[in-house]
């Protein structure tokens, strides 16, 4: 099953863009040009992960942001910004949730890698926001770190230590 991503920027050429790089990399992209539509479509579509503009009219992205952290009690969201920010400003951001802050221009497969980390760990937790300790890479494949055990399918695989080392090594 594709991740859903909400994309919320108030520029038509960036979300236009970046959703179709998105898409192109195996997401499902929902599209919203301002913070009210991104709080109208957040529980309508069930986003896997939002990535979320800092600067919009009406509601801005902290303040989507911090409507997600009431809601919602884990959801990823990536905010980005256009304009070269003070470190006051990001600090801003992640504490009123985001769980990254990226300044735009960004390299797009940067981008993507982030959102996938996210979504692994999005992944392990549980509905109570604990973690499960399972870390899902796809569908077919799962790792527990703690117990050192992988699961492919329904297989439990035994793995030397040097190769669940490197297994964990290629994911990080």
């Amino acid at each position: 099953m594709k991740a859903k991503i909400l994309l919320v920027d108030d520029e038509e050429n960036i979300r236009s863009s970046l959703g179709d790089y998105l898409q192109r990399e195996g997401f499902d992209i929902a599209l919203a040009m301002d913070g009210d539509e991104a709080l109208e479509r957040l529980e309508s579509i069930s986003p896997d992960i939002v990535i979320l503009d800092v600067r919009m009219p009406k509601v801005d992205g902290l303040e989507v942001c911090r409507e997600i952290r009431r809601r919602i009690q884990y959801l990823p969201v990536i905010m980005i910004s256009g304009e070269k920010m003070e470190s006051l400003d990001q600090v801003v951001g992640l504490e009123v949730g985001a769980d990254k802050y990226i300044i735009k221009p960004f390299e797009l497969p940067v981008l993507v890698a982030e959102v996938r980390a996210l979504l692994r760990m999005a992944r392990s937790m549980n509905t109570s926001g604990k973690t499960t300790g399972w870390l899902e890479i796809n569908d077919q494949l799962h790792i527990h770190r703690d117990r050192r055990e992988v699961k492919a399918g329904n297989a439990y695989p035994s793995l030397t230590v040097l190769e669940f080392d490197l297994l964990l090594y290629l994911l990080d």
